[in-house]
């Protein structure tokens, strides 16, 4: 594996890619839309709700009371509690903090492919369909 700086196609394949993923996305984000009805907004929308009212009220959401017994909170995927872009929930309303956070993840993850395959020595366009 070879050290290689990202130059100025390199930049502008990982615009590409972040506003490719920004047109899958732009229906809810800039045109009123919303996603289909599914496990995202009724499973997930209660774990993030509970996280976020913990967080804003000081304490560290270790725990989930409602389901069965009880249940971790912090560590489950459901909140992703360290995840960088979970911090949209915190501040956003879930719907639009959905829509952000799906494009955030989806665009850094297109990114962090490209270059990771880039620095393997794959082409720029192999690394860009990955």
């Amino acid at each position: 594996m070879r050290a290689r700086g990202v130059g100025r196609r390199d930049a502008a394949i990982l615009g590409l890619l972040a506003a490719l993923a920004a047109l899958l996305h732009g229906p809810v984000l800039f045109g009123g839309r919303t996603y289909f009805s599914n496990d995202i907004q009724h499973v997930n929308w209660a774990w993030r709700a509970l996280s976020a009212e913990l967080l804003q009220k000081g304490r560290l959401p270790l725990w989930n009371p409602y389901p069965y017994f009880g249940l971790p909170l912090l560590g489950t995927m459901q909140t992703g509690v360290f995840h960088p872009p979970a911090l949209l929930f915190e501040l956003l309303s879930f719907p639009v903090a959905l829509g952000w956070f799906l494009l955030a993840n989806q665009a850094l993850a297109a990114a962090w492919t490209y270059l990771w395959l880039r620095a393997w020595g794959a082409g720029r366009p192999g690394a860009a369909a990955a």
